[in-house]
């Protein structure tokens, strides 16, 4: 799959499996993201840097076998209340270093990166990724196209874990 990837527009979408094994069910909504960088490992495993682009609806599976392929939508955020999700923004930015000033390990490079994002909706996605650690969790906040309601979850999941840290 990675090589057909690379070799060709470096583009793939990835969706969370509904249950335990291969085999399962792909939840409905998933991401596409484009290959940044990829470093082949000697035991044939990779490292890659993948920037997401979008988020996807997956309408029809073309093959299981070798690996799945699916046919995608694109799906479009909402963000009718922005003044909105510019508060809430800023509220995470805030509840961010709370946890740093907390003693909570952030990845490297963590505020740099914060600090270039002017988007409401990059930055909640940006925090999801790196900071909520519960995949199903996750799943819901990829799910929510409706900006400031995703905002709202990834903020009361960041103060639920301050408060329990």
């Amino acid at each position: 799959m990675l090589a057909r990837a690379l070799n060709d527009e470096r583009m793939f979408a990835i969706g969370m499996v509904s249950g335990d094994g291969d085999d399962e069910p792909v939840y409905e909504i998933g991401g596409a993201g484009l290959i940044r960088a990829c470093v082949q490992n000697p035991d044939g495993t990779s490292n890659l840097i993948l920037q997401g682009v979008r988020r996807v609806r997956f309408v029809d599976w073309v093959a299981v076998r070798p690996y799945r392929i699916a046919r995608v939508a694109p799906l479009e955020s909402r963000n009718r209340e922005a003044d909105e999700a510019a508060k809430l923004a800023g509220l995470l930015r805030a509840l961010c270093n709370e946890l740093t000033e907390q003693g909570y390990s952030l990845p490297a490079q963590f505020h740099t990166y914060l600090d270039q994002l002017d988007s409401p909706e990059a930055l909640g996605d940006l925090i999801s990724s790196a900071l909520v650690p519960d995949p199903a969790l996750r799943q819901s906040l990829l799910q929510e196209l409706d900006v400031p309601m995703r905002l709202k979850g990834l903020i009361s999941s960041l103060k639920a874990h301050l408060k329990a840290g």
